[in-house]
């Protein structure tokens, strides 16, 4: 399964704790900005980013993990 490296910001942190508990995100770490927003690194399948944005999320993309997990299997083997 693909999945993309991504980070979400939302307002209430509930929410933002019930992606993963609730809609499998896969969430790493956390931080709350000054302005009372709260962001979340977290691993998504690419179909789920629509679905998030259309929630009132904020989604930045940073990475494709597939294309890089191939990228560094290739420099391994040269």
């Amino acid at each position: 399964m693909a999945l993309l490296h991504v980070t979400i910001t939302g307002r209430d942190p509930r929410h933002l704790t019930e992606l993963m508990t609730k809609h499998r995100v896969v969430v790493g770490s956390h931080r709350r900005k000054r302005n009372g927003e709260v962001v979340v690194d977290a691993y998504v399948p690419p179909n789920k980013v629509g679905w998030l944005e259309e929630r009132g999320y904020a989604v930045a993309v940073l990475e494709d993990e597939e294309t890089a997990a191939k990228q560094r299997q290739q420099e391994n083997r040269e």
